[in-house]
């Protein structure tokens, strides 16, 4: 087996999408953040990273309701070029996306605080849909 095959073999694809709510100035944003990237047993390779904020008021409801988190999946490598192509002139949805995977890990990010911006942020009222 050639040192290029072993190597493919051995490789792992990762997108990871995080979506954090937060404060400034009394106004709600959401931060949108992006990677796809290759791992191999000598390196982890960041091929596409992307980093977005939003007005609260601008976001659609989907997003908003999102729960402030980490997700990321392990996806074959036909998945990844694909999402890799969809970097290049739709990199917007991928915020919302979910890809079809082989393993998904997700890790919530303060949760407190998650749900004291929202409601801050609608003015007052919470309506626990998460």
């Amino acid at each position: 087996m050639s040192e290029q095959s072993a190597s493919q073999t051995t490789s792992r694809y990762y997108f990871s999408r995080v979506k954090d709510v937060h404060l400034e100035n009394g106004q709600a944003f959401i931060t949108l953040f992006a990677r796809l990237t290759i791992e191999t047993p000598e390196e982890s390779k960041c091929v596409w990273v992307d980093l977005e904020e939003e007005l609260w008021d601008h976001a659609d409801r989907k997003l908003q309701n999102a729960p402030n988190g980490i997700y990321t999946y392990q996806i074959t490598e036909e998945v990844f070029r694909e999402l890799e192509r969809l970097s290049g002139h739709r990199r917007y949805d991928l915020y919302s996306l979910t890809p079809l995977y082989k393993a998904v890990t997700f890790r919530r990010l303060a949760p407190n605080r998650d749900a004291a911006a929202k409601k801050r942020a609608m003015g007052g009222e919470w309506l626990l849909n998460n």
